[in-house]
């Protein structure tokens, strides 16, 4: 009862929940679209620091999917409309990676990535490593969508995010906003990997929103 008096309280007063506002803009730029489509990769909690929680709130629909065990219950009780999908994306056809989840307070830093562990001083830090499920965001797609129609995706995965955009058939599903989550200087983020990439398939970097000195997240548009 309570969680349902706090979300008519969010929706009426456009209440942001993503680290930087990213989905207050995004809504602004899908022009306060009524009803979509969203995939969050990467979507940690169903509702706190969530890029896709402010679209649930309006009846928006979509796949969330995130390694951490500890959010399947969190997400059946919170978002029991959404898929919530208990898996990692990589653009490898692996049966499972190693996940290293870090102790409390850390945890919106768990990552497949050792390369992102060991280059942000977090061994110390690691308080288990779970071996989790991989599959591609194409095969995710294809086993999970009813159409190719996707309005947002939101790739938030800690030194994966690369390997995640390669994961896709971007020829068949073309989503119209793209967010990308960098720890990187602007100028860095101008020619990095995945600017690069998402240049190629034929999206643009239409900005970049902010919640540290460099921590914040890009966002391209066809």
């Amino acid at each position: 009862m309570l969680q349902t008096i706090k979300n008519k309280f969010y929706k009426k007063f456009h209440t942001s929940f993503a680290k930087s506002g990213i989905d207050l803009q995004v809504f602004q730029i899908l022009q306060q679209k009524k009803t979509g489509t969203y995939v969050d990769v990467g979507s940690h909690h169903p509702i706190l620091a969530n890029n896709t929680f402010f679209f649930y709130l309006r009846n928006w629909r979509g796949i969330c999917i995130d390694p951490n065990p500890a959010f399947s219950k969190l997400y059946k009780s919170k978002r029991p409309e959404d898929i919530f999908l208990n898996i990692g994306i990589s653009d490898k056809s692996e049966d499972v990676l190693n996940y290293y989840t870090l102790k409390e307070g850390l945890s919106a830093r768990n990552s497949f990535s050792e390369e992102y562990i060991s280059s942000n001083n977090l061994h110390e830090s690691i308080e288990q490593i779970i071996p989790i499920k991989i599959m591609t965001l194409n095969e995710v797609f294809n086993q999970n969508m009813l159409t190719p129609a996707i309005d947002f995706l939101s790739v938030d995965c800690e030194g994966f995010d690369f390997s995640v955009l390669k994961s896709n058939d971007w020829n068949k599903y073309r989503p119209k906003v793209v967010c990308i989550e960098t720890h990187d200087k602007l100028q860095n983020d101008l020619v990095s990997e995945s600017t690069i990439f998402m240049n190629q398939i034929g999206y643009t970097l239409k900005g970049k929103t902010m919640q540290g000195a460099h921590v914040g997240s890009l966002l391209f548009m066809e």
